[in-house]
């Protein structure tokens, strides 16, 4: 299944530049929003209605940005998703098809077509579902990190730690 993957990330690698860029946006949404809110209160603690005023337009600017991101990305997925699903579904028909070359009467045919006919919504998931939650959570580190390391870099290197155990972890149950 891994070569499935990255014969379609090889011959789609175009769209996936763009792709990754947008899904940026997860990190912004969740690391630079609430750091603005957090101006915004404090320049209203500081009774800086100025300072506030500008910060709170910048908020306006990045959550416009945000929608234009997720708009393209919704856009990409659409172009995406049916593709892996098509590409998928020639994989595994010529993996069967390549199988059993020698001998068609064992096929069970029936059986084969009910399960292909609802690979396309399982890989959609399956998309959704990688795309959600490890890509969001690699950026949204990653970033993290970035900002951390900018904040104060002791910071930075006491999450470190934590995230390589949790790596660690994660390689540990994917590989039993």
């Amino acid at each position: 299944m891994k070569y499935i993957y990255l014969e379609f990330f090889k011959k789609n690698k175009l769209i996936f530049g763009p792709y990754l860029i947008l899904l940026m946006a997860f990190s912004v949404e969740k690391l630079m929003i609430p750091h603005l809110y957090g101006k915004i209160v404090g320049a209203f603690k500081n009774k800086n209605q100025q300072l506030a005023i500008k910060i709170f337009m910048v908020l306006i600017l990045v959550w416009a940005l945000l929608q234009i991101a997720y708009t393209g990305l919704y856009y990409l997925d659409s172009i995406i998703v049916p593709r892996f699903q098509s590409f998928v579904r020639n994989a595994f028909l010529t993996k069967i098809m390549d199988s059993h070359s020698e001998n068609f009467e064992e096929l069970n045919l029936g059986n084969i077509i009910t399960k292909i006919s609802h690979l396309p919504g399982v890989l959609r998931d399956l998309f959704y579902s990688i795309k959600l939650f490890v890509f969001s959570n690699i950026v949204i580190a990653i970033s993290s990190m970035i900002y951390l390391y900018f904040v104060h870099p002791t910071l930075m290197y006491s999450y470190i730690g934590p995230m390589v155990f949790m790596i660690y972890l994660c390689y540990k149950f994917l590989n039993q």
